[in-house]
């Protein structure tokens, strides 16, 4: 309630009538529940601090799932890691490589290429003693799925294949190059698909030359979970 006492002053009260501002042109110490508390304390509800300002509020609990992790930590669905700032399941991956050579491939079958080296491996997808040939989700995903290689320089037959498969029997992406003369074929192929946890891809290649031929001696083969 605002009161004009005079034409020098005014009085601020309140609905219990105590009066909260003025009276006689000067001006009365506010009184009540919303008095100025130190400056060192935090404010609340019902008391404001000084310069500082600071308002009250609760801090997170040990369980806040928000909390911030430590810097070397990996993040995860509730819990987002530091300036490092890597989230879970983004760094699966494995990229298998070939170094005891070309592989020699009979006519007219599609053969699955081995692989003996791991340049890197983040989630047991590949085993160099064990089912070489395959790249196996650990975890379920989308993976993005690459293999390369290719075949010596040999112009006879019409056709060298390259795919992708996936379980033993799935074609997922597949390709035909013609062979060059004095020219090795070489292709990569890539493929984006989802894997079930233990689901397995291959990387086959396939010639018709009528006898044998050799691969050349690189080849990789890798997946990287995406989703």
């Amino acid at each position: 309630t605002l009161v004009y006492t005079d034409t020098t002053g005014f009085k601020v009260i309140d609905t219990n009538g105590n009066t909260k501002v003025g009276g006689g042109g000067g001006f009365a110490a506010p009184t009540g529940a919303i008095d100025i508390g130190d400056s060192a304390t935090e404010g609340s509800l019902a008391t404001h601090s000084k310069s500082d300002h600071q308002h009250a509020f609760t801090a997170p609990s040990a369980s806040y799932p928000l909390d911030v992790a430590d810097a070397e930590a990996d993040g995860s669905a509730t819990t987002p890691a530091r300036s490092d700032h890597v989230h879970k399941n983004m760094d699966i991956g494995a990229k298998a490589s070939e170094a005891g050579g070309a592989e020699t491939i009979t006519t007219g079958t599609w053969t699955a290429l081995p692989f003996d080296t791991d340049d890197f491996d983040t989630d047991t997808i590949h085993d160099v003693s064990s089912n070489t040939e395959r790249l196996t989700a650990t975890t379920a995903g989308v993976y993005v799925i690459v293999a390369y290689g290719g075949f010596a320089s040999d112009a006879a037959g019409e056709l060298r294949g390259f795919k992708i498969r996936e379980g033993g029997d799935t074609d997922l992406a597949f390709d035909y190059v013609f062979p060059l003369t004095g020219q090795a074929t070489l292709n990569t192929i890539t493929v984006i698909q989802k894997l079930a946890a233990a689901e397995y891809v291959e990387f086959l290649v396939f010639h018709d030359k009528g006898t044998d031929l050799a691969t050349i001696a690189e080849r990789t083969f890798a997946m990287q979970k995406i989703g």
